[in-house]
Formats: structure tokens, sequence, C-alpha cells
């Protein structure tokens, strides 16, 4: 039902467009900023259809653009990628690398500083894998560096330590107490500071357990330990 204000129907910001919109606004239909496509989109706005920052590609997008589709910064590569921007297809600084690498590429195909070794490592790196500060130990761990295993102040000891450490094995400070404690090292057991006392603590040390110049003796014996081991 029509009145008095009729002629303003269709002015506002937030309008929806609905099946009875008023002829007489049918030719600026679509200029508001929060202008929505639907099915009916007006004829003689054709051409402009996609010049919004806020535009999405959708599947009538309009002719006049299909040559420069593809330049908006937040292009996304889809299926029906622009052939003659195919070339540079790897030049984008967001470009993630799939299963079609690009053959020049492949030469130096991890080199990059984020490169993670994977099943298909580059066969020239093997020998120097393993010498990264990020290096961690796998089931495949080179041999040349098997000696100097465990030496890692991030070293955790597992089930196969390295026999050539084994007579030093728990007098780092960050040594934690496991169910196969080095008998050696028995008589000492619980005198490091993050000794945690546990089922089976040691009844030798129990009466001066917690004593602070055991601590400070304890640094002592230790610092001549790694003295006379270099």
């Amino acid at each position: 039902m029509r009145n008095s204000s009729a002629s303003t129907l269709g002015t506002s910001l937030k309008y929806l467009a609905e099946a009875d919109v008023e002829p007489a606004l049918t030719s600026t239909f679509g200029s508001s900023p929060e202008y929505r496509v639907g099915k009916n989109s007006e004829p003689a706005l054709t051409s402009a259809f996609g010049t919004s920052p806020e535009y999405r590609a959708g599947e009538n997008v309009a002719t006049v653009l299909t040559s420069t589709f593809g330049t908006s910064p937040e292009y996304r590569v889809g299926a029906n990628v622009e052939p003659a921007l195919t070339k540079a297809f790897d030049t984008s600084p967001d470009y993630l690398a799939w299963a079609n690498v690009e053959p020049a590429l492949t030469s130096t195909f991890g080199k990059n500083i984020e490169y993670l070794a994977g099943t298909n490592v580059e066969p020239v790196l093997p020998s120097t894998f393993g010498t990264r500060p990020e290096y961690r130990a796998g089931a495949n761990v080179n041999p040349a560096l098997v000696s100097t295993f465990g030496t890692s102040p991030e070293y955790r000891a597992w089930a196969n330590v390295e026999p050539a450490l084994t007579w030093t094995f728990g007098t780092s400070f960050k040594y934690l107490a496991g169910t196969d404690v080095e008998p050696a090292l028995t008589s000492k057991f619980g005198s490091g500071p993050e000794y945690r006392t546990g089922v089976n603590a040691e009844p030798a040390l129990t009466s001066t357990f917690g004593k602070n110049n055991l601590m400070q003796k304890l640094r002592i014996v230790i610092k001549n330990k790694f003295r006379t081991m270099k």
C-alpha cells in the first residue's frame, strides 16, 4: 500500500531488495554501499558489476572484467585460473607448492630456510643432515654424528643411551632419576638441586637431605668432574 512517503521507500542504507521494489527507484537500485548481489540484478549496472571492493567472484562474473580477473590482492587461485597469468603463477609471495611444482625450481627445492626434511630429501644434503640447531634425533641418525650423540644441552635420555657416555650419565643438573639409576651414582643419589623425593629415596641421605652446604659441595664436585672430562 502506497502513501505520501512512498517516494522515499528504498533509500535506507540497510534497505534489502524485495519482490515489490518501487519502480521509480529501480534505476538507482544497487547503489547502496551495503548492496548485495541478488538474482534480479539491474541490467544497466551489469557492466560495472564486480567493481566493489567487497566483490566476491560468483558464477555470473561480468564478461568485460574477465581479462583482468585475478589481479585483485585478495585473489585466490581456483579451478579456472586465467591462462594469461599461468606463466607468472609461481611468482606470488603467497604461492604454496603443490604437486605440479615448476620443473625449473626442482633443483633448488629444499634450500628454503623453512624446508623440513621429508621422504624425498635432496640427495646432496644427507651428508650435512642433522647439523642444524633444530635437528631432532630420529630413526635415521647420521652415522657420522653418532659419537657425539647425547652432548646437546637438550638431550633427553632414552633406552638406547650411547655406551661411551654411560659412565657420566646422571651428572647433569637436569638429570631426572628413572627406574634404571646408574649404580655408581647411587651413593650420591639425591644430592642434586632438582632432586625430588620418591618412593625409593636413599636411606643414607635421608638425615642430611635439604642441607644447603651439600648443594655447594655438589657444585664443586660436578665442576671438577667436568674439568677432568675435558
